[in-house]
């Protein structure tokens, strides 16, 4: 079916891979998947506004679509699983910008424009630290995700895989 997408899963580090859930999606491709915490799982899509992103909190057996106020084009989805104080926090990434929400997707602030998100890396995450590429320019939050900064373009001739940045 065109409108929905087959997740799969695999307990033997990728060497088989078995059918665990459908997901409806209505046609739109499956562009990110983060683990929140918990039982609770975010899924983002390449599609604008309302009903393009969802989430799970039966351990991905079931989607609902989360809020409208959401990037376009979401390409990676930062979650905090392993602090206790941050587990509802989730941060999109698209190619709209950056929005953050702090009550596990129930709201999400504006857009962050300054921040836009077109990146084909993995960001970095590390604390409260987030960092990652959009075109050839860094850009970095150091409040877990509540503000953006451009530190400004990478230098010319600088190597760096489409799997992510390192912090050195």
């Amino acid at each position: 079916d065109a409108n929905t997408t087959q997740l799969v899963r695999s307990s033997d580090y990728g060497s088989s891979w078995s059918p665990y859930s459908t997901v409806t999606t209505g046609g739109k491709s499956v562009t990110a998947l983060a683990y929140g915490g918990g039982s609770t799982f975010y899924l983002g899509t390449s599609a604008p506004g309302a009903n393009s992103q969802f989430k799970s909190v039966d351990n991905g057996q079931t989607f609902t679509a989360m809020a409208a106020n959401v990037p376009t084009s979401v390409f990676y989805t930062v979650t905090y699983p392993n602090d206790p104080a941050r587990q509802d926090t989730v941060v999109f990434i698209g190619g709209s910008g950056v929005c953050k929400s702090t009550d596990g997707g129930s709201t999400f602030t504006g857009l962050i424009t300054n921040a836009l998100g077109n990146t084909a890396v993995q960001p970095v995450v590390d604390g409260g630290e987030i960092t990652y590429l959009s075109g050839a320019s860094v850009i970095q939050s150091t409040d877990y995700g509540t503000s953006f900064t451009n530190l400004g373009d990478i230098p010319t001739n600088t190597v760096f895989t489409w799997r992510g940045l390192a912090k050195v």
